[in-house]
């Protein structure tokens, strides 16, 4: 029987895996448009390159600008992880088999370089979504990615390789002018910080800064990524924790970005079930929505201890919008908390394990 390659293109829309601040109306909506699959026919495998041969061909530039580019298909060495990246990279990539870690790397790459169209390691397309949303979640100063789309290449029913492209919602011009305003606003806020000794008083003075200088606002622009906080000023949980996760690894403090559930409550201890639709009105249902809605925060690496950083809840604008409380001072409840204070309202959705979190002791201020 003669046998046949069949090109298989999956448009994976990101926002809608770890999107945050909106609806689950509008995530029904999208899963709707994008099911089924596009099928389209080839009778050759695709020639895009590796990410190996795209280093060696120079394509993929080493410019220097996040401490050089570690050789693909090689094991890196702590220094190379170090220098190469920031944030949750460390944790996550030690939670990887090896072949999830060399397919961190090749997706890494391929995204902070804006490339497109490159054949990686993996043949598994849900290890690719799986490990794609870790480097997102590990890496904020990727804000210019929404997602990604791959072709399958298949041979008498099996699939042969995997090209991965990324959804770049900016292009490289662009990327540079939104860098420089991410620069200039962290650049003032670390200009403005005190010369603290305990981690703890430094990401005291980040959560404060953010929160002063953050809106909470659903229809703000680029609400999934830092550019919203650093650019706007305005923002949801995303942006928030992506932001502190962001400013947090600058100061050398180890950040981790979560995502999950959170069950909100209104002042009169009804829970808020969702937001309704265009409106930035809660739809308050008593006993409905047990997990919550979908949510973002952090858990830091402070003074020694794993800490959970919640930055939107200790927002008074967030309060104000979705419980209809009138307050306007920040709250410390959030802030350096254990997972037995936080686990009463927010649930972990993670595929890798994380670090269990206390309730930091607080310096006398």
């Amino acid at each position: 029987m003669k046998s046949f390659t069949i090109k298989l293109i999956f448009v994976f829309l990101c926002p809608l895996l770890f999107l945050t601040g909106c609806s689950d109306e509008l995530r029904e909506t999208v899963a709707i448009l994008i099911d089924p699959p596009l099928w389209e026919e080839s009778t050759t495998l695709s020639a895009a390159p590796t990410v190996e041969e795209m280093i060696e061909s120079g394509s993929l530039a080493d410019d220097g600008t996040d401490g050089g580019i570690f050789e693909m298909g090689s094991e890196p060495s702590d220094e190379e992880v170090r220098m190469s990246t920031s944030g949750m990279f460390r944790y996550s990539y030690s939670e990887l088999n090896e072949k999830e870690r060399l397919l961190y790397r090749e997706i890494y790459t391929v995204l902070y370089s804006h490339a497109d169209a490159v054949t990686i390691s993996s043949t598994d397309a849900d290890q690719v979504d799986k490990v794609f949303l870790l480097v997102m979640n590990d890496h904020p100063e990727i804000f210019y990615v929404t997602g990604y789309s791959m072709n399958k290449y298949m041979t008498d029913g099996v699939t042969t390789s995997l090209e991965f492209t990324g959804t770049y919602d900016k292009d490289k011009d662009e990327v540079e002018e939104g860098q420089k305003e991410i620069d200039r606003y962290v650049g003032e806020l670390l200009d403005g910080m005190p010369e603290y000794d305990e981690d703890y008083r430094k990401v005291r003075y980040v959560y404060e800064y953010l929160i002063d200088n953050t809106d909470y606002d659903l229809e703000a622009e680029d609400n999934q990524n830092i550019l919203s906080v650093f650019k706007s000023g305005k923002s949801v949980c995303q942006g928030y924790a992506k932001a502190t996760q962001y400013i947090l690894n600058e100061l050398d403090i180890p950040c981790l970005l979560v995502t999950g559930t959170a069950k909100v409550t209104s002042p009169d201890g009804e829970v808020l079930k969702s937001l309704k639709a265009g409106t930035g009105s809660p739809d308050l249902k008593s006993g409905a929505g047990k997990e919550g809605e979908g949510h973002a925060w952090n858990i830091a690496y402070v003074d020694g201890e794993w800490t959970n950083v919640d930055t939107t809840w200790g927002d008074a604008s967030y309060r104000n919008i979705i419980t209809g409380e009138v307050r306007n001072e920040i709250t410390y409840d959030y802030l350096c908390v254990g997972d037995d204070v936080l686990s009463e309202s927010h649930k972990i959705k993670s595929s890798i394990d994380l670090p269990k979190a206390v309730t930091i002791s607080k310096p006398v201020w």
